[in-house]
């Protein structure tokens, strides 16, 4: 609602983030319970017969239960905290607006009206009653979404007193919303849109919140829907990493990192708004290295373009704080949203080790991980059409692949409705079971960027690897690295080159090599490439290792 002044004066927005913290608490309560519950059916190992057998069954039927019980539960810690930081920060800036009006002279109406009894402060007056109006009708959409997303899990929460009940869909009929995520399963994403667009957005979230994890991870799910999923699956797996023992702590603060608000990247914030947005992810997956697709910067109707950024080798959920930050900085710097595409298994290891030594036991030289990844990237890609096509139908896709990330976009992309692509320091251009790289979408702008000396050329010149030299396959533009910015702590305005010049260019926004990659995913005019330097002189002394004698740096090495 939109509150008066003096009714907004009494609200107590930080008691809701109390609520928040209660209902966590009885979630990790009730999840206990059901398992001490199991735990002491299971150690009964001298209790036999039908009761016996009766118990189990029961104990089950209920774990399920509590289960569907503690992912409202979660869902519900979510909201009062996002409401108790939203709406405290639009209360304190009406407030704000309020207060130093009154200390100026003005008078403020309990509606938000204001006067003044000068007549030449007449301009102020209309000023600052547009300031406060904008502010309250901001306090009102808050208080509205909150409320009613709130209302709704309550409702989910009371229907499920005797467990989850069945929903009434299109073409089916009454169903466990079990049963029809396990009917999921066996449908192609075009089907499950199609299923699924029929629903209601309480049946929609009814289904999700039978297995958030299926939900939160299969193509054909409403983008949204998978979000709000893939919160209660990284809550859960925060809890559940909170009780293991020893715990992994690399591992609780990624995940209490993935949880916490950030900067928008598209949103300045002002008035009302704090220009804050909680991390949001298509894809969530609690493995060993962690599997995850995030957006950084919402997919609206104002979206002009989408650019989708698949990183290298070492790739995890623990150390993507340098990727997200990468992201954040170019979906800044673009204006339009970024999607980390992690999900999937990366080589780990030294990297620079597979580059001098081929006889390394190093696995990014195998390309069977790019290969198992490049399908569910094209899937994945497919959903990102479908969601533009009814929110910003203009809109222009870029994929970027990184290092090995690079394999495994050019393997992708034959199969891609990309609009750009880009090979930034790119293995390869793909790997096509040794199938020479073709171009059957000759109306995809294509680029690649290497620095000079990067050790990646090594993999460049394998075509019985990762593919072609993108640098020098026919319909490819090979674009300037140029040099980093002057304010770069390591290397303030010098050339990028060596194997610095791999992914340093990726932490400075600045530099000539991430303007470039801006001017890609925006439509612009990059600077195509300028020699600089000298690329890597390859001299195989097989067996041993390879040696890199890279090229002699200009002695003008800096702008």
């Amino acid at each position: 609602m939109r509150p008066t002044i003096s009714q907004l004066r009494t609200w107590d927005t930080a008691s809701l983030a109390a609520a928040s913290k209660a209902n966590s608490t009885n979630a990790d309560s009730l999840d206990e319970a059901i398992d001490s519950a199991m735990r002491a059916i299971d150690s009964a190992t001298s209790w036999f017969g039908k009761t016996h057998d009766a118990a189990d069954q029961r104990i089950t039927q209920e774990q399920d239960h509590a289960r569907e019980v503690r992912k409202v539960l979660l869902q519900i810690v979510d909201e009062p905290d996002d409401a108790a930081r939203d709406l405290g920060f639009a209360k304190d800036h009406v407030l704000g607006e309020v207060d130093g009006a009154l200390a100026d002279g003005f008078t403020v109406n309990d509606d938000g009206s204001v006067t003044h009894p000068d007549e030449d402060k007449q301009d102020a007056v209309q000023q600052i009653a547009a300031v406060i109006d904008e502010g309250l009708k901001t306090v009102n959409d808050l208080d509205e979404t909150y409320g009613s997303r709130l209302a709704g899990l309550v409702s989910d929460l009371a229907s499920m007193v005797q467990g989850q009940a069945d929903i009434n869909v299109v073409g089916i009929g009454m169903i466990d919303p079990d049963a029809l995520v396990q009917r999921l399963t066996t449908m192609t994403p075009d089907q499950r849109a199609t299923l699924l667009g029929t629903l209601t957005p309480e049946q929609l979230r009814r289904v999700a919140q039978a297995d958030p994890d299926a939900i939160g991870n299969m193509d054909g799910v409403p983008f949204q829907a998978r979000i709000d999923a893939n919160e209660v699956n990284i809550r859960a797996a925060l809890a559940s990493e909170l009780r293991k023992e020893p715990p992994n702590n690399n591992r609780i603060g990624q995940l209490q990192k993935t949880l916490t608000p950030i900067k928008d990247p598209l949103s300045p914030g002002r008035g009302g708004d704090d220009g804050v947005m909680e991390r949001t992810f298509l894809a969530f997956e609690n493995t060993k290295h962690g599997n995850m697709i995030e957006v950084i910067g919402a997919i609206g109707p104002g979206t002009k373009n989408v650019a989708v950024y698949v990183p290298g080798t070492n790739s995890s959920l623990d150390g993507s704080e340098s990727n997200h930050r990468s992201a954040w900085n170019l979906a800044n710097q673009s204006r339009g949203p970024v999607i980390v595409y992690m999900d999937g298994e990366f080589p780990h290891g030294n990297a620079l080790t597979a580059f001098v030594d081929p006889l390394s036991d190093n696995d990014a030289m195998d390309t069977t991980l790019a290969k198992r990844m490049a399908p569910d990237l094209v899937s994945f890609g497919h959903e990102l059409d479908r969601t533009l096509a009814t929110t910003s139908p203009d809109a222009k896709t870029t994929f970027i692949g990184h290092s090995y990330g690079g394999s495994t976009v050019g393997t992708a992309e034959q199969s891609l409705n990309a609009d750009r692509v880009i090979y930034a320091s790119s293995a390869g251009t793909g790997t096509l079971d040794n199938q020479p790289w073709n171009n059957p979408n000759p109306g995809v702008e294509r680029y690649s960027m290497t620095a000079p000396g990067d050790p990646i050329q090594y993999f460049q010149g394998l075509s019985t690897q990762h593919g072609g030299d993108p640098d020098t396959t026919p319909g490819v533009t090979r674009l300037d690295t140029g040099y980093y910015g002057r304010n770069n702590e390591g290397h303030p305005g010098e050339l990028v080159w060596g194997s610095d010049g791999h992914g340093g260019y990726w932490n400075d926004p600045q530099s000539d090599a991430f303007q470039n990659m801006v001017k890609v995913i925006t439509g612009g005019d990059p600077t195509e490439y300028v020699w600089r330097a000298a690329d890597s002189r390859i001299e195989n002394t097989s067996p041993g290792p390879v040696i890199l004698a890279p090229g002699p740096l200009p002695l003008t090495g800096s702008r």
